[in-house]
């Protein structure tokens, strides 16, 4: 089974799947993207979460939960609420997009972006400066 959570579903699954929630449930590849879960975890937010995490976690790692065999996290470093799940989780294999120009993310404009012809909308003349 392949399964492929965004955002905050990806903690509900990891929550679920921890708990007991879904014993039994094998899935052969968990994507998470765009997900939280490894800052729950760091924020001890799940319910089956371990007592003895040691103080420095160097050379700790929470792991996967049981019944996945692979889990995939797609991150984008200029999402602010997008976490790489590796340094928490361990044998995480994670995905970064390559965006040569990130300015555009953040600097959108409701007249189009500088050096693009402006994008006309109903509401033109009402728009602020």
């Amino acid at each position: 089974m392949v399964v492929v959570t965004h955002s905050f579903g990806s903690e509900i699954l990891y929550d679920l799947l921890t708990s007991g929630g879904l014993n039994g449930l094998i899935i052969d590849l968990w994507a998470t993207v765009g997900a939280q879960t490894s800052l729950f975890a760091e924020m001890r937010l799940f319910g089956a979460m371990p007592g003895d995490i040691p103080k420095d976690t160097q050379n700790y790692s929470l792991g996967r939960p049981s019944g996945v065999t692979k889990w995939v996290n797609i991150y984008d470093p200029a999402d602010a609420l997008s976490y790489k799940h590796q340094p928490v989780f361990g044998d995480v294999s994670f995905r970064s997009p390559e965006k040569k120009d990130r300015r555009s993310t953040w600097r959108c404009r409701p007249r189009g972006l500088p050096g693009r012809r402006a994008a006309r909308s109903p509401f033109q003349n009402r728009l602020p400066d």
